[in-house]
């Protein structure tokens, strides 16, 4: 619903569009479309940093099960590899020049998925990594259909990872923008296409990860599996290719955002002669940043959390229902969706938060009392 609101105030305020001219449409006034173009770019920057966290964690393993040694099997050097495999991408100056690897990251989805379905029927394709009701008697690793669904902080806080996983909102507007013979309708039919693929092959891979692997499934799946089976070192290797494919497509938008910000402070700066420079420099700094950025960090789960927790739910809930309502006065029962989705998301985004927050609190006072009885 948030890509259709979006694409509808795109349309409406004129194309081509961007986050700042449909903001500034919306809501008049310098800030406004800086905040907005601000907090885009810092979701997209996440994302794209999150993914090379992807390459750092998926091919040290592979590099070790072919014998590699040394610095051939750290993390660091897959992650600037990565960086560099991803930077000729990262310069193309539109998203429909991705269209060939955007095409090749599909058929790794479909051979990713297809693993884990596998996994679920014989476990031991996967390989001898821990699996749910082979596990030396701990019950707590089974996998129990009976027991009922708990809201607790970890749960609440990991709703934040879901509204992630489900955000392509950034991408809307260049696909509004670039679209052959652009309508409403035709944008609703990319954006629905997209959406419901993305929530069959989640639920796919959810549940048939779950009855493979019960509770001690990881934030990143593969990371649960064994080592040793070639079908796991060639899915291993494509994750690694899809997040690199992914990246400008992440990268892109968050350049736009930050070329908005520079061309509403200082305009003659996104003129000819001096676009493809500036392009070209910004594209750099996000590279360098991101990269850095995944030297650094090795938790995926908390960067998709807070990402989701903040940068998502702008993009999807509050931006799209704000501008909604604000473009489009007359009454009427989408108007009034707009403002249902714009409120759910100023109480996901603090509620969240705090959620994440308190069950981070919770394991710091665990690790104390455990370091605390191990100190006795």
């Amino acid at each position: 619903f948030g890509l259709h609101l979006l694409s509808a105030c795109a349309l409406k305020v004129g194309l081509p569009s961007n986050f700042h001219t449909v903001v500034h449409a919306a809501l008049p006034g310098f800030w406004w479309g800086v905040v907005v173009d601000v907090v885009v770019a810092i979701k997209c920057f996440g994302v794209a940093a999150s993914y090379l966290v992807v390459v750092g964690d998926t091919l040290p393993s592979v590099a070790r099960h072919l014998g590699a040694t040394g610095l051939a099997e750290n993390r660091s050097l897959y992650v600037l590899l990565a960086a560099l495999l991803t930077a000729p991408l990262c310069f193309t100056s539109r998203v429909d020049k991705l269209k060939f690897t955007s095409g090749l990251s599909l058929a790794f989805v479909a051979f990713l998925t297809c693993v884990v379905v596998l996994g679920a029927v014989d476990s031991e394709i996967v390989g001898p990594g821990h699996k749910a009701g082979f596990n030396d008697g701990d019950e707590s690793d089974h996998v129990d259909w009976d027991s009922p669904v708990r809201l607790s902080k970890t749960s609440v806080s990991l709703f934040t990872v879901f509204i992630f996983g489900f955000t392509c909102h950034q991408n809307i507007l260049p696909i509004t923008n670039e679209l052959k013979d652009v309508t409403q309708a035709r944008v609703d039919v990319v954006s629905v296409s997209a959406v419901s693929t993305a929530l069959v092959i989640y639920l796919i891979v959810a549940w048939c990860g779950y009855i493979t692997l019960g509770s001690n499934i990881s934030s990143d799946i593969l990371s649960s599996y064994g080592e040793n089976t070639p079908i796991i070192l060639a899915a291993r290797c494509q994750v690694a290719l899809l997040v690199c494919f992914s990246f400008p497509l992440q990268c892109h938008p968050c350049r736009a955002c930050i070329i908005s910000i520079v061309a509403s402070k200082f305009p003659s700066a996104v003129e000819n002669p001096y676009a493809p420079y500036l392009r070209h420099a910004v594209t750099m700094l996000i590279l360098t940043l991101s990269t850095s950025v995944a030297l650094a960090v090795t938790d995926l789960g908390t960067i998709l959390g807070i990402v989701g927790a903040t940068g998502s739910t702008t993009i999807c809930f509050i931006l799209p229902g704000a501008s909604y309502w604000q473009l489009f006065r007359h009454p009427h029962l989408k108007r009034s969706l707009a403002m249902v989705q714009m409120s759910a998301g100023l109480f996901i985004m603090p509620f969240a938060l705090l959620m994440m927050a308190l069950r981070k609190y919770d394991e710091l006072m665990a690790l104390r009392q455990e370091q605390a009885r191990d100190y006795l």
